[in-house]
């Protein structure tokens, strides 16, 4: 017997398959279980994500466990991708994860304010995408968190100091102590995730360099020695968190080292959903979309429309049709 799905339980579904942290999913499944049509087509559906809410709930309460014993270096990821900032202490992390996001954190003038990781929401357009501040690193104090955090992450920034004589040597640090621990801090990967290298176990975490307090006395030749050395193998990026300085830059040039995309979809004889994009990998195709929407269709697509900057309005496209950054895509099955 069909299941017969309702718009709303398949909107509830696209919630949950969006879903980053186990709460959420706790709230998508119920939202999935509310919206479920009662009939005996959809009996096995119901026992499923009954099975799915009782695990997620165990989880919420191991998690509720261990939080009481300290916080962990673990960040759930949220939003279209995970940036961790790296750093030695003053270089201004946390300053600039307060300007960028909506995160609470600690700034002050004094070393080793920040001791957990602090995540934040940073906004792009219609997307946002989630800015780490994390502990601070030197020869000496290396929180063992650190490193399992950034193999987690979607990208990394190194943030020097561009008052400091020392911010050269802090690069060249950095890099070859997360290389140590099998982290390749590198400016291109295959693609926007992290990924091992079968041979070495080497993850490679795509990176760039920010140099912060660009506002500094000596800040200019500094940048020109930095950029002398490592400019042909990462990108450069300059701002001052404290006066605002290149922080739209920023915001703008993060979003497309992540290198993803936004497409949006809408169904026949509707308007699109311009307000809540699907994130996928540049390179990504229809029938990436298409998972993403519902699994199902992966096997059911047939064709789709297409609206976009390299289409015509409506164009029918194959499968394999590799998408733009904005375009409108409806689905036919």
């Amino acid at each position: 017997m069909p299941a017969n799905l309702t718009p709303q339980y398949l909107k509830a579904e696209q919630k949950f398959r969006a879903a980053q942290t186990t709460d959420e999913k706790v709230e998508a499944v119920k939202e999935m279980l509310s919206t479920l049509p009662k009939h005996k087509g959809t009996e096995k559906i119901y026992a499923e994500l009954k099975h799915k809410l009782a695990e997620f709930k165990k989880e919420q309460e191991t998690a509720r466990k261990k939080g009481k014993q300290g916080p962990s270096f673990k960040v759930p990821r949220e939003g279209a991708g995970q940036v961790a900032l790296i750093g030695y202490p003053n270089t201004g992390k946390s300053l600039l994860i307060s300007k960028l996001t909506d995160a609470n954190v600690q700034v002050a003038d004094y070393p080793f304010t920040t001791r957990f990781p602090a995540p934040g929401m940073m906004k792009y357009e219609d997307i946002q995408i989630q800015l780490v501040d994390t502990p601070p690193v030197t020869p000496t104090t290396m929180e063992p968190g650190m490193f399992d955090l950034v193999r987690a992450a979607d990208a990394a920034m190194i943030v020097v100091d561009l008052g400091d004589d020392a911010s050269l040597e802090q690069i060249e640090w950095i890099i070859g102590r997360f290389a140590e621990a099998k982290i390749a801090l590198v400016a291109l990967v295959a693609s926007n995730q992290c990924h091992t290298l079968p041979t070495d176990g080497v993850v490679t975490i795509r990176t760039f360099i920010l140099g912060n307090k660009d506002d500094a006395e000596g800040a200019a030749d500094r940048l020109e020695v930095i950029k002398s050395l490592y400019g042909e193998k990462y990108m450069i990026l300059t701002s001052s968190a404290e006066t605002g300085d290149g922080l739209g830059e920023l915001i703008k040039k993060i979003y497309q080292f992540l290198d993803i995309i936004r497409v949006y979809t809408k169904e026949p004889g509707q308007k699109p959903d311009l307000t809540a994009p699907y994130v996928l990998p540049r390179g990504s195709t229809v029938i990436d979309l298409a998972g993403r929407v519902h699994n199902d269709f992966r096997q059911t697509l047939k064709f789709a429309r297409l609206w976009g900057a390299n289409a015509y309005s409506g164009q029918s496209v194959g499968r394999e049709h590799m998408l733009n950054d904005k375009d409108v895509v409806e689905l036919h099955t």
